[in-house]
């Protein structure tokens, strides 16, 4: 494990920063995290940000990941910050987790995405 998580609470849902690589192996135990540390105490949303955080992933795999998210984690709305190059393919992301019926947008803009949640 080459990561870091970072827990705040921010307005009314918890802010998620990640920090370092993420390897395939690790998804499990963050998504794990992610359920106890949120939904099991009864979060609606959550702010991940990700502009310090380098994937080891190709588009692939991170597709694969999105589309077997667990259902539980379909009741969460979820923001998620990213740079600019990571912005790029967003959207592509966006609308294979939108399609599976989750509420997760990504966003540039820290501003934007605390409006979204508030929304």
């Amino acid at each position: 494990m080459e990561y870091e998580l970072t827990w705040h609470k921010r307005a009314d849902c918890p802010y998620l920063i990640l920090r370092g690589t993420m390897f395939a192996e690790d998804v499990e135990m963050l998504i794990s995290t992610l359920i106890e540390q949120v939904i099991d105490k009864g979060e609606k949303c959550v702010l991940v940000d990700i502009r310090e955080y380098d994937s080891s992933f190709s588009e692939l795999e991170i597709i694969s990941i999105l589309r077997n998210f667990p259902t539980k984690l379909r009741a969460l709305k979820t923001a998620i910050l990213l740079t600019e190059k990571k912005a790029k393919i967003a959207r592509l992301y966006e609308s294979i987790v939108y399609s599976n019926g989750f509420a997760i947008r990504f966003f540039k803009d820290e501003e934007k995405a605390q409006e979204y949640l508030r929304g």
